[in-house]
């Protein structure tokens, strides 16, 4: 009985090796090709928010929920900044491409939202944040908070706190880029 234990132990280890193996491969192959979709989506939600005549610069962002940042200029002037910011959702992190306009006051407003990632929000309530319906509202509007989501409170929270972070970002890189 007991060679019969060690065969299966031994026959049960392969499987697992071979299965570990296989899918170490198989995240080394995919993971270039997601990474590389992602960041075709985040270009296409800055370059959705702006008119052509638009330059977009990349920043160093090395703060609190920001995960990237660009300088947007036109003739010269900087008009704001588009902001790839991370809130905490219901089921995780939502992440969002955030146009920050700096009024002639020196306020941050948003003038732009899309939403790059929310796949874990609960299907009827949080996910409507991916819907144009709701971050559409967000097109030229000079809003400084997140509307609610009805139901949703979590996921609400979660963007509340990807603007609040796209915000004090814009805010200090207006300010001269203090940290």
């Amino acid at each position: 009985m007991s060679k019969a234990i060690i065969k299966n132990i031994t026959v049960l280890t392969v499987i697992a090796l071979v299965s570990v193996f296989l899918l170490a491969l198989v995240y080394q192959v995919t993971k270039g090709p997601i990474e590389e979709a992602a960041a075709k989506k985040q270009a296409a939600a800055y370059l959705s928010m702006y008119d052509d005549s638009c330059t977009l610069s990349k920043l160093e962002a090395e703060a609190t929920g920001i995960a990237d940042a660009m300088t947007v200029t036109k003739d010269g002037k900087t008009l704001g900044y588009a902001v790839t910011a991370t809130g905490k959702g219901y089921g995780g992190d939502i992440r969002l491409a955030i146009r920050v306009d700096i009024t002639e006051d020196g306020a941050a407003v948003i003038n732009g939202l899309r939403v790059l990632y929310a796949d874990d929000e609960t299907q009827g309530f949080g996910a409507a944040c991916k819907e144009e319906s709701y971050w559409g509202a967000y097109t030229d509007s000079g809003k400084t908070e997140a509307d609610a989501i009805s139901g949703a409170t979590m996921t609400t929270n979660g963007i509340r706190e990807a603007i609040g972070y796209a915000l004090d970002f814009a805010k200090q890189q207006a300010e001269g880029g203090a940290q």
